[in-house]
């Protein structure tokens, strides 16, 4: 009997370890016609961790009457490949859904001059821990959540000037030492559509909003290595824990836009994220664009949590140090 279980076993283990060889245990490169029948999406097909080192993403694939630009890499394309340097296209428009997330080996990536993408998607290269370099298109409008989360060798990172938002944890747990916000980044408040393009009512009647944050929450939590924080952005809100857990952070600059600094978030009870800059024992400055009849009349905690507040206060008399406008400070020259 023991030794028909031990057989088995080993029968078990052989088909498990065969599976890889079952598709060649090889990793291959797929093009797929777009519906428009003139473009390209890319993927890896096969074994994904078998595709490794430096690849080029051609900008035109096919031959003759099947010549087609590149124009997207599909959702999850390259994740979990071991490249080490990704080169993308000017005819890309479009990186998909976690697109390269759990490239372990990735190091580089490099989108060509002239890059129209619009959009950095949700998780695109978020769990690329030795990425150590980006340069992000000049193009680029929205940086989704987590599209960076956990990039623990990315030092340093230029936002275009063009970005609009940052979503939530969107580098969350990577090595940036500073970071400069454009002032094209914004809150947004527009309709609440319904799906006939009507705006919704409330039961009194009264218009509904939704409003799209600039900087979402938690945002460069965790980013362990931040010095300094230049927020040139036009929001109203720093929402819970978007500096949180920054242990080396000791320099911020905030907008005359600012009017609330949110505390603890919580929802059925659990904590979400703690206060907007809870846990950051090296903060010395806190420079504001505005007054300071303008900076006592931000609202530093929320309201409706202040009762349920876990972590150090942000205590503005300490903080705010000066009158001055933070374009006129930060002077790297």
């Amino acid at each position: 009997m023991r030794k028909r279980i031990a057989v088995a076993v080993v029968a078990a283990l052989m088909l498990i370890s065969c599976v890889p060889f079952i598709s060649g245990c090889k990793a291959g490169i797929r093009y797929t016609l777009n519906e428009d029948k003139a473009s390209y999406t890319v993927k890896v097909t096969g074994f994904a961790g078998a595709l490794g080192g430096e690849v080029v993403i051609p900008a035109v694939y096919g031959e003759g009457d099947s010549a087609f630009p590149v124009t997207a890499i599909a959702n999850q394309g390259f994740a979990s490949t071991n490249i080490s340097k990704i080169t993308i296209p000017k005819s890309v428009k479009s990186v998909g859904i976690s697109a390269f997330m759990y490239c372990a080996n990735l190091r580089e990536v490099v989108f060509e001059d002239g890059s129209g993408v619009e959009a950095i998607m949700n998780g695109a290269f978020a769990a690329c821990e030795n990425l150590k370099s980006v340069n992000i298109p000049e193009t680029v409008k929205l940086i989704y959540p987590m599209a960076f989360m956990g990039c623990a060798s990315l030092s340093s990172v230029e936002l275009p000037e063009v970005l609009e938002r940052i979503g939530y944890r969107a580098f969350y747990q990577t090595g940036l030492e500073e970071i400069v916000i454009p002032a094209s980044v914004h809150d947004e408040t527009v309709p609440d559509l319904d799906e006939n393009g009507e705006q919704k009512k409330d039961e009194d009647g009264k218009l509904l909003t939704v409003t799209y944050m600039g900087i979402g929450y938690g945002a460069f939590h965790s980013c362990e290595r931040l010095k300094l924080a230049v927020v040139n952005a036009r929001v109203e809100t720093l929402y819970a824990g978007v500096f949180g857990y920054c242990l080396a952070l000791e320099d911020v600059y905030l907008p005359q836009t600012l009017k609330a600094i949110e505390g603890a978030k919580f929802s059925d009870g659990k904590l979400y994220y703690g206060h907007a800059f809870h846990h950051d024992g090296a903060l010395k400055n806190v420079y504001f664009e505005g007054s300071e009849e303008q900076w006592a009349a931000i609202e530093i905690d929320n309201k409706e949590y202040k009762d349920k507040q876990i972590s150090t206060p942000f205590d503005n008399s300490d903080l705010i140090e000066a009158e001055k406008h933070f374009n006129a400070i930060y002077n790297k020259a």
